[in-house]
């Protein structure tokens, strides 16, 4: 998450009315005078998508590590796809500010599952267990 945070404040626009409030942050000002003279040279998925991949991939991550014990585990991770997925989509009618893209679209469906798949291999199955007690 926090990479595609530092994507977005070193490369995209802070109209976002979510992230305004980060312009008026201390050094902020510095790192995009460096940064946006770039933007012209990067590919564009990583100048458009790469946020929305990396917010999917932490979202499956964090869901799969939170719900990695538990017998309901596939309905949180499919819960947490129809949100990521959702509110990509509800950017396309203008429900909610934003701009809908299919390559965001498709970046969410790539990485939202691989985070999931590679937070849970990353973790062993078995229970945590406590300290002995003396």
């Amino acid at each position: 998450m926090g990479l595609g945070l530092g994507f977005y404040l070193a490369f995209r626009g802070l109209e976002v009315p979510i992230l305004a409030w980060m312009a008026h942050l201390e050094g902020i000002e510095t790192v995009r005078a460096r940064t946006l003279p770039l933007v012209s040279r990067l590919p564009a998925f990583i100048n458009g998508s790469f946020v929305d991949a990396m917010a999917a991939y932490a979202l499956g991550s964090a869901l799969s590590l939170v719900w990695r014990h538990d017998s309901e585990r596939r309905r949180w991770l499919l819960l947490g796809f129809i949100v990521a997925l959702g509110f990509e989509f509800v950017q396309w009618p203008d429900a909610v500010p934003g701009v809908f893209s299919w390559i965001d679209a498709v970046a969410i469906v790539l990485f939202y599952p691989l985070g999931a798949a590679l937070a849970s291999w990353t973790v062993t199955s078995s229970q945590p267990r406590m300290l002995p007690t003396e």
